[in-house]
């Protein structure tokens, strides 16, 4: 039997245009249904403390400035204080897990509060996402110049001689402030008395309503630069290069001692895998930024290297049981 010729091509050719045309309609179809790019509007970063307390907001207002540059969209910081920057982690727990809420957290919410709350109202671990460890800094024990001891020595012989007479001040219970005083009671068997500032720590301490504070290193210097304060130790392992002069506790007869503040971005758990790698890239970006890293630096931050959600999230798992030994050790339960 005859074929009757095609005028537009062999069958073959045909058959392909249709395939070709079916994909071009379900590509068609996967735009149209997938998400915008993200970030695609306003994020908000939450600073679990009050504005001008010390580094968290310091680190976040500098961390959302360059995240807006970057991203070309609105970053908006939000300070949320109170109960150690619970209050703003739980903010953070509860929000939608799509990327645009996150948290500028410290150590005090992430690692203490689930060990020093006998109710808590997140898990640490299953309701938050580790996205990057930014760095850590040493706070500096200062006390009032006019009134304080004038060592580290000087102080702990005054509070043997005087139990609870020497009276120190944080920014919180379960800040690294406070815990840097909690180790040193243990470790030097003294009795002093803490007393939790309502917002930032100078002023109590400078008007000589505290004798001392394990303060932020950068918040403390220009008042140890005038006199006003007395610098007598720094709370890491090793000294501090925004202050290489003043020795560490460990150095002053009280070795393993070690109470640094560090500093990360975390989202809801759930945040898509994607945009949670996206943050941290870009992140990771903003900290090679040499005029970035100078900034950070000036705050007293030791920047982390190479830091990835999988490796902040495991770090986070194993301090939690870390500090548990020293709230436990001190008694610290709070409903």
């Amino acid at each position: 039997m005859a074929h009757t010729k095609r005028k537009n091509g062999s069958p073959s050719t045909a058959v392909a245009s249709m395939v070709t045309a079916s994909v071009v309609v379900l590509a068609s179809c996967s735009c149209a249904n997938a998400q915008p790019p993200w970030p695609a509007r306003e994020v908000r970063l939450i600073a679990p403390f009050a504005a001008g307390s010390g580094g968290t907001d310091a680190v976040a207002r500098l961390m959302t400035d360059k995240l807006r540059e970057m991203w070309g969209q609105p970053v908006v910081m939000e300070n949320i204080p109170g109960s150690s920057g619970t209050i703003g982690v739980t903010k953070l727990a509860r929000s939608a897990p799509d990327g645009y809420t996150l948290v500028l957290s410290g150590d005090a919410a992430i690692v203490v509060a689930v060990n020093m709350y006998k109710s808590l109202a997140y898990d640490p671990v299953k309701d938050l996402a580790p996205i990057i460890q930014i760095g850590r800094t040493s706070n500096i024990l200062v006390v009032n110049a006019a009134l304080g001891p004038a060592s580290l020595a000087d102080l702990v012989a005054q509070a043997k001689a005087k139990p609870r007479t020497i009276t120190f001040n944080s920014t919180g219970l379960g800040t690294s402030q406070h815990m840097g005083f909690e180790q040193l009671k243990k470790m030097a068997a003294i009795e002093i008395l803490h007393v939790p500032s309502r917002g930032p720590t100078m002023p109590d301490l400078l008007g000589g309503h505290v004798t001392a504070s394990f303060a932020n290193i950068l918040v403390a210097l220009p008042q140890v630069k005038e006199s006003k304060l007395r610098a007598l130790a720094v709370s890491g392992a090793k000294r501090a290069p925004a202050a290489p002069d003043v020795p560490t506790v460990s150095e002053q007869g009280y070795p393993g001692f070690d109470a640094t503040a560090w500093f990360g971005i975390l989202a809801p758990a759930g945040t898509p895998d994607p945009i949670i790698r996206r943050v941290n890239s870009d992140v990771a970006k903003a900290l090679a930024e040499p005029a970035f890293r100078t900034k950070l630096v000036q705050f007293g931050l030791e920047l982390e290297e190479n830091s990835t959600p999988e490796g902040f999230s495991a770090f986070i798992k194993r301090e939690i049981p870390r500090i548990g030994e020293i709230v436990n050790s001190a008694g610290i339960k709070l409903d």
